[in-house]
């Protein structure tokens, strides 16, 4: 072998071949050698057009196999492919310019839902009746837009957390004189119901922050479980009985990771449940139950104290907030008047949040809105959620769809349950099932969906459902392409950045916290009735002043009866609410 350096490279030859040694001019090498074309070409003249044919070949080939456009998943084939254009690839239509959705056909070529076919699903057994078709109408389309939304300042503007501001406005300001230093607090601890969902237990935690606020008291972060039908690995097991169902759960311990404690911290004292447990000494001075509470939530509080192992030293049961803090109370006291229990000398005190415990709505809702803006989810959930917002549905205004109603939701029709909630879910069952059965359910499904969107110029829809809700997500998507995002697209983007890792999902508990975050920012919001996840989201929504929001069965079903309102949902209080705006219920 021997060794041919030309401009700092190295080149092999073999000598001994039929040819003898190579020539001098066959040695040479052409100045470019970057493609990798050139190797492949005889080095002879009359060889000379051959080879130009076969650059112009590579060229092209090169040229197609760099520019392949990205398409919208394929599900009967390609399911683990992007559900999503890069946002180069999603412009932002002008705010001058209806969404234009593709025309439909007239109404009289849709076909209409017919009577569930029962030997197609004569497997499911429900204790209703299914010889009537599904509950569901044609929305008709709009022109355009809602004239008055364009006077609204904030119509077409994603919500964006201005996270500066949020970090610094408290910077230079004096604390409210409520708020005292932690050595010196009083505590009180919202005592969780634990055979209860955890979305059910953050409005406690959310009423707990309203208690120990009007009373100058710090907060403690009581330990949660995660959700028990989601299949995590729990480091931190726990057993409990959840929908009549032995679970084993994960207790979550510190309370940065239910909720920004640094932003809670500049209006009032915050510490997470374990420094109760040793400043208390494993002891509470007082556990107030406030309202009527039956027997088998209280079982949840015994699970509660099981998981906290705390004594009690002393029990007091009041029918009203009014007894203890009369700010609460509304227009049924004097706010001016002094509570008629004063516990000023108990330092570590429980409560419990009964029926009836809370009996004016507007009251609460006003008191929430004076700490909303600093009780936030965690603060990287919210920088996560601004991300994916911002980078992959492209800062575009969006819809979001909250449809909790996928096939564990037939269980709500099944015979062993009791006849009142099977009436109350008779039109869910029926519609979950035609969604599934019944091409003229899905036609229509989409349609009202398609105009509820042109009503507030909207394009990109995100869906928050249980991911076992396959039909409906294959039926989005192909319905949307390219404008259409849910958990997968969320998971890819926590995957592929480096800001906050592939781990940074590695649980339900961050997953959910990350979607009630989009949907919170979201242009308009479509709600699941009698779904505590959709409450918590619009709480947040609703005290800051933004009503943009409807139930996702009237709009899906285009009205039609028999679906359950969307109302707020609050059992600590005995409210009458319109949710709906303009609409009581």
């Amino acid at each position: 072998m021997s060794i041919h350096n030309e401009k700092g490279t190295t080149k092999y030859t073999q000598l001994g071949t039929k040819r003898g040694h190579r020539s001098k001019k066959s040695s040479k090498r052409r100045q470019n050698q970057s493609s990798p074309c050139f190797y492949l070409i005889p080095e002879r003249r009359k060889f000379v057009p051959l080879g130009g044919i076969f650059l112009l070949f590579c060229s092209v080939g090169y040229f197609k196999f760099t520019h392949i456009e990205v398409q919208p998943r394929n599900w009967s084939q390609q399911f683990d492919s992007p559900a999503y254009h890069t946002p180069e690839q999603n412009k932002p239509e002008a705010q001058n310019e209806f969404v234009q959705f593709e025309a439909e056909p007239p109404a009289e070529a849709f076909p209409e839902p017919q009577p569930l076919n029962l030997e197609l699903i004569k497997h499911i057994d429900l204790g209703i009746d299914l010889d009537e078709p599904v509950s569901i109408s044609r929305r008709k389309m709009p022109d355009g837009p809602l004239d008055h939304r364009w006077d609204d300042p904030d119509y077409g503007r994603p919500y964006k957390h201005d996270f500066g501001w949020y970090e610094d406005y408290y910077e230079n300001r004096d604390m409210p004189v409520q708020v005292a230093k932690t050595g010196e607090t009083n505590w009180i601890l919202p005592m969780l119901y634990f055979d209860m969902g955890p979305n059910n237990l953050f409005r406690l935690l959310r009423q707990g922050a309203i208690t120990a606020y009007n009373m100058g008291r710090g907060l403690t972060v009581p330990v949660f479980h995660r959700h028990p039908r989601m299949g995590d690995t729990a480091k931190n097991p726990f057993v409990l009985p959840i929908f009549d169902q032995n679970y084993t759960v994960d207790l979550v311990w510190p309370a940065n990771e239910t909720m920004d404690v640094g932003m809670l911290r500049k209006i009032m004292p915050v510490q997470p449940m374990k420094d109760m447990m040793s400043g208390c000494q494993k002891k509470l001075d007082l556990l107030i139950k406030c309202g009527d509470i039956d027997t088998k939530r209280y079982e949840g509080i015994n699970h509660f104290q099981r998981a906290i192992d705390m004594e009690i030293e002393e029990t007091i049961t009041i029918p009203t907030m009014a007894d203890l803090d009369p700010k609460c109370c509304g227009e049924a006291c004097d706010a001016n008047q002094p509570a008629k229990l004063n516990i000023d000398d108990k330092k570590c005190v429980g409560i419990v949040y009964g029926k009836k415990c809370l009996p004016d709505q507007d009251r609460w809702l006003q008191s929430f809105a004076e700490i909303s803006r600093n009780f936030l989810r965690p603060t990287v959930i919210r920088r996560f959620a601004q991300e994916f917002t911002e980078k992959v549905i492209g800062n575009r205004p969006y819809l979001f769809v909250h449809w909790r109603y996928e096939s564990d939701w037939l269980d709500m029709c099944k015979p062993s349950r009791p006849k009142g909630a099977r009436e109350r879910n008779k039109e869910i069952c029926k519609l979950i099932m035609g969604l599934t059965y019944d091409e003229a359910t899905r036609s229509m499904f989409v349609s009202n969906l398609k105009a509820k969107m042109t009503e507030f110029n909207l394009e990109v829809v995100y869906l928050a459902s249980p991911p076992n809700n396959i039909d409906l997500i294959r039926l989005l998507n192909s319905s949307f392409p390219g404008n259409f995002f849910y958990m997968d697209d969320v998971g890819r983007y926590s995957n592929s950045t480096g800001t906050f890792g592939p781990g940074f999902l590695d649980n339900n508990y961050k997953a959910s916290f990350v979607e009630q975050e989009i949907g919170f920012k979201s242009t308009f919001y479509l709600g699941a009735s009698l779904s505590s996840w959709t409450q918590t989201v619009l709480t947040d929504r609703l005290a800051r002043k933004n009503s943009k929001h409807d139930s996702v069965l009237t709009v899906v079903t285009n009205g039609a009866p028999g679906y359950p309102e969307l109302v707020f949902q609050f059992p600590e209080g005995d409210f009458n609410f319109k949710l709906i705006k303009g609409k009581n219920v």
